[in-house]
C-alpha cells in the first residue's frame, strides 16, 4: 500500500508460487483492481501481465505457464512484473542475481538501470562488489549490523567498500 516492494534473495521460498502460472504470480497484489465482486477480469490480466513481460523481455513469454518451470533470471522478471503491475515507485532488490546465469545478471542489471532512469527508487542490498559498483549512486557499507560507513558515487572504489566492510573505517 505504500508502495514499496520487494523482489527477495530466496526468489523460490519468499518470492513465487511455484505451481501458479507467471499471470497470477504477477497478479497478486493487484488483484483489487483485475476483479469485480469476487471475479477475475481475465481479459484485463492478461493484457496487463502481456504487456509488463514483453517490458521486462520474459522469455519464453508464455505467463500462462507454471512460474517454476521458468529460469531463475525469468522468475526474477516475473516477480518484477508484479511490483511494476502494482505500481511500486520504490524496488528494494534483495541480491538480485543470486542462482541467476550470467546472461540474465545483464538483462536484470538493465532492467534495473532502465527503472532508475524512469524515475524509481531502487534500492540494491549485493554482497557482489561489481554489482554494487555498477548499480549504485550511493553505498551504505554494513559491518556486524551497523552502519560502517556511507560513499557517494565518488568516493566509491572497492578499496573503500572493502575497507569498510573489514574494518569499519576507510583506507588511510
Amino acid at each position: 500500500a505504500a508502495g514499496i516492494a520487494l523482489l527477495p534473495e530466496d526468489r523460490k521460498k519468499e518470492g513465487i508460487i511455484p505451481l501458479r502460472s507467471v499471470a497470477v504470480n504477477a497478479a497478486i497484489p493487484s488483484y483489487h483492481r483485475l476483479t469485480r465482486g469476487g471475479v477475475i477480469k481475465s481479459g484485463l490480466l492478461k493484457r496487463e501481465v502481456n504487456e509488463i513481460a514483453k517490458s521486462v523481455n520474459l522469455r519464453p513469454h508464455d505467463i500462462e505457464r507454471a512460474i517454476r518451470l521458468f529460469s531463475g533470471g525469468n522468475q526474477q522478471k516475473a516477480i518484477l512484473c508484479r511490483w511494476l503491475m502494482a505500481g511500486s515507485d520504490i524496488l528494494v532488490f534483495d541480491e538480485p542475481t543470486r542462482g541467476i546465469d550470467v546472461g540474465a545478471k545483464g538483462e536484470i542489471y538493465k532492467l534495473i538501470e532502465s527503472l532508475a532512469a524512469a524515475g524509481r527508487s531502487i534500492i540494491v542490498v549485493s554482497s557482489e562488489l561489481p554489482e554494487v559498483l555498477r548499480l549504485s549512486d550511493n553505498v551504505i557499507v554494513m559491518r556486524a549490523g551497523a552502519m560502517a560507513g556511507y560513499l557517494n558515487r565518488k568516493e566509491m572504489n572497492e578499496e573503500s567498500i572493502m575497507s569498510l566492510a573489514i574494518t569499519g573505517k576507510l583506507a588511510a
